[in-house]
């Protein structure tokens, strides 16, 4: 299977393709280095782009390196949800599948960086499409993480949905720490 193939077919049936993915096996199969190589691709070569006006490599793996904390943060709370509505799941399991849920994003990413590429004046475009992409992406990404809990892993309704609300809470309690312990929000708070 293409590196995006998975993405793609999850964007479009979200709990069938969930359903298919897992039971891939080999090299049909999704992996987590696989997703968050993807991710990492796709965030360096949209800083690339929407910094330098091209896609230079260097500046992208430099960006690639400097988001690396996203793909940790997701298996993160991931695994903290897993725990909960799920503990005899295997977490790298679980995390390849989720990894090629990123379609959303994935596509809010690209959107942003094509505004900035080929809009006249940039910054009033992104000031509209930037909310309207973020919710787009979070929305259509907590349907896809609802139905890889309950399509790929086979969770009742009810941990389904516990499981989207317990990655949820992971994500913004752990991105917040992140900032605070490299002071990153201090700054703004304590001036």
């Amino acid at each position: 299977m293409s590196p995006l193939a998975a993405p793609a077919l999850l964007l479009a049936r979200p709990f069938s393709g969930y359903a298919a993915l897992a039971r891939a096996e080999g090299g049909d199969a999704p992996t987590a280095r696989g997703g968050a190589l993807r991710i990492l691709f796709v965030l360096g070569a949209v800083v690339s782009i929407t910094a330098t006006g091209r896609l230079a490599p260097l500046e992208a793996v430099i960006a690639a390196g400097s988001f690396a904390y996203v793909p940790i943060v997701q298996a993160l709370a991931l695994a903290f949800a897993l725990r909960v509505v799920a503990p005899k799941v295997p977490l790298a399991r679980a995390l390849a599948l989720h990894f090629a849920g990123a379609g959303p994003w994935l596509l809010a990413l690209l959107g942003v960086a094509a505004v900035a590429l080929l809009a006249p004046r940039p910054a009033p475009a992104l000031f509209t499409a930037v909310p309207i992409l973020a919710v787009a992406a979070w929305a259509w990404g907590n349907v896809l993480t609802f139905a890889l809990f309950r399509s790929a892993l086979g969770l009742s309704r009810a941990r389904s949905a516990a499981g989207v609300a317990l990655h949820l809470v992971g994500i913004n309690v752990i991105v917040p720490a992140y900032f605070l312990a490299f002071g990153q929000l201090a700054p703004l708070f304590l001036r």
